[in-house]
């Protein structure tokens, strides 16, 4: 498989093949199941509340953490926490007036499209081999 180049993409995938991986071999429990579901729950949550703060941001910015709070109708601690992975990962940059997209936000949503494609492949696989 093609090497993700965004780290927060990176991560994440290797965060869900490293949980799937650490449980396969596990008794397979109602309680087990669950707990996998609702980390992957979790995770993909995340990954969109990071794609709409991006795509709200393409029309608002710049823009502070309360006002993106108040469009994204989330809690300010999960609009402050998207913000600094985001920026970590080169996403975005902060501004005297608030978030900016930086010139890597593009190479994330191409990036993004990718992973998802392979993402739908492999839930697929899953799904099949229910």
């Amino acid at each position: 498989m093609k090497e993700i180049a965004c780290p927060y993409l990176r991560d994440l995938f290797q965060n869900i093949s490293n949980n799937y991986n650490a449980h396969q071999h596990k008794v397979k429990t109602l309680d087990w199941r669950y707990s996998l579901i609702e980390r992957l729950d979790g995770e993909v949550e995340m990954l969109e509340r990071h794609v709409k703060l991006i795509a709200t941001l393409k029309e608002h910015q710049p823009i502070g953490i309360i006002r993106l709070s108040e469009l994204l109708e989330l809690p300010q601690h999960k609009v402050r926490y998207s913000l600094r992975i985001l920026e970590q990962d080169g996403i975005i940059s902060p501004s005297a007036e608030g978030a900016v997209l930086a010139k890597g936000s593009e190479a994330f949503a191409q990036e993004m499209e990718r992973f998802l494609k392979v993402l739908e492949q492999r839930s697929g696989s899953i799904r099949r081999s229910l």
